[in-house]
């Protein structure tokens, strides 16, 4: 009974309601801001289709335009994995020259070629 007392008025006068209000509307925005950077690179994609087969001949065959397209839509799966790689070795090199010790991470993004090839999609 007390300790539910307590917990009421911990929860009261705590500020942890105002972070997360905070946190949510922060969240909102990236989430906002990055849906607008996916129908960017679409536009860019469809330009690029376009471009591709409806512009002027630049001497590509059908198989490489496929190829191109396959590319452009792969792309987003490929590159958060690659960015990934690239960290660790800039901090594998970073730690090395500075003699600091260095602890690989193990962040696997949800909606990569990494889960793909984990044991256990989404999570390290």
């Amino acid at each position: 009974m007390i300790t539910v007392q307590l917990g009421q008025i911990r929860d009261s006068d705590s500020t942890d309601q105002q972070k997360v209000k905070y946190l949510l509307s922060d969240l909102s925005y990236y989430v906002y801001i990055n849906h607008i950077l996916w129908i960017i690179y679409y536009l860019l994609v469809l330009f690029a289709i376009y471009c591709l087969f409806y512009g002027k001949q630049r001497g590509f065959t059908t198989f490489v335009k496929i190829m191109i397209l396959l590319l452009f839509f792969v792309y987003p799966l490929i590159i958060t994995s690659l960015e990934i790689v690239i960290y660790d070795a800039l901090y594998y090199v970073y730690a090395l020259f500075f003699g600091m010790a260095y602890v690989k991470t193990n962040n696997v993004p949800t909606f990569s070629l990494f889960a793909a090839l984990s044991s256990k999609p989404g999570y390290p």
